[in-house]
């Protein structure tokens, strides 16, 4: 028997937008300009996704509408928009030092481009450890704060 494959609709992408904009402002992001999609990335391999641009501060929000196999709810899609806003939040750490080396090495050698590539996923790790934390301790309190009820990723 085929998998049942599981698609965000409406509802959930105004959840989506309306809980990427309260971290925003939340944290005081007010210099950021956000926009937000509602598509089949290409690449369909997470929920959802940002594209932040350091220079123009600008992030494309897009939530997945093709969830695969896992049901998209109401606190799953939250957690996504949050974890998406902490992209951006952490976006001048990976973003900043990886342009600083580009412009440095200017790409001339083999080895140069490795050691960026290298460099570029050790700063996508360290963000996404930090972006862990701030889920366990901004997101999962707060969540109980705002919407008066435990975390049900199953809502």
């Amino acid at each position: 028997m085929a998998e049942k494959k599981y698609y965000t609709n409406a509802k959930h992408y105004k959840e989506f937008m309306k809980e990427c904009d309260y971290w925003i402002k939340f944290f005081g992001l007010n210099e950021w300009d956000a926009i937000y999609q509602h598509t089949v990335p290409e690449e369909n391999d997470s929920y959802a996704s940002v594209s932040p641009e350091l220079i123009g501060r600008l992030a494309v929000f897009n939530l997945n509408k093709d969830w695969g196999c896992v049901k998209p709810t109401t606190s799953r899609v939250r957690r996504y928009a949050f974890h998406e806003f902490c992209e951006v939040r952490y976006a001048k750490i990976s973003g900043h030092a990886i342009l600083r080396i580009e412009g440095l090495l200017n790409m001339k050698k083999k080895e140069n481009k490795k050691f960026v590539e290298d460099l570029r996923t050790e700063n996508e790790e360290i963000v996404h450890s930090l972006i862990r934390s701030d889920e366990n301790c901004i997101w999962k309190p707060m969540y109980l704060k705002r919407f008066k009820r435990k975390i049900n990723l199953e809502d």
